[in-house]
């Protein structure tokens, strides 16, 4: 399966609002950020899996390129057409779209390369989901009819269910953080 990036992402939203833009208005020159982002990217990027960070910053550099010139253009000509507003904010747009799925990228990564983190995650929601199962547990207890004695059990099921997956995943994240923490004692 291929993993989609936030690179693509960005690439071909602004592709797909260009396209749009050029089929609701009938003008070719909404094509713009086609050719001057989305092509340009493809032939940019470095193909390896290792070259993510430069792949971004490529494309974070199409972006502000482009807005740049079209909003500079605009500057120097001294006059604005409602068509290059239109395509200077779908670039925008794709822009802020990007920035947003990095930052978000970002913090995933962040918390997900400190196990600790992790762990503690899970273990909130399983504090939240026991919780929830006492809840569950005693509203089931005083309930006056079979129907939603029946539905507080199904739910009573699936709780458990996801309590216990996220303690075995929290096992396993304990197991590596105990390794990592014995690796650094060695050393």
């Amino acid at each position: 399966m291929r993993r989609v990036d936030v690179m693509s992402k960005s690439a071909t939203l602004v592709t797909m609002i260009s396209i749009v833009y050029a089929l609701i208005d009938m003008k070719l020159i909404f094509l713009a950020p086609i050719l001057t982002i989305s092509i340009p990217y493809r032939f940019l990027k470095d193909k390896e899996d290792n070259k993510y960070v430069k792949n971004r910053k490529t494309l974070n550099n199409l972006f502000l390129f482009n807005l740049i010139v079209f909003i500079g253009v605009c500057a120097v000509t001294n006059r604005i057409s409602s068509d290059i507003f239109e395509i200077i904010a779908n670039i925008l747009i794709t822009f802020v779209y990007f920035r947003v799925l990095c930052a978000i990228e970002k913090k995933k990564m962040e918390v997900y390369s400190n196990p600790k983190k992790v762990y503690d995650k899970i273990t909130k929601k399983i504090d939240a989901l026991e919780m929830m199962y006492k809840q569950t547990e005693e509203l089931m207890k005083n309930s006056e009819n079979e129907k939603s004695r029946n539905s507080m059990e199904a739910k009573l099921t699936t709780i458990k269910y996801k309590i216990d997956e996220l303690k075995r995943q929290a096992s396993v994240i304990e197991q590596q953080i105990k390794s990592k923490n014995n690796k650094n004692d060695v050393n």
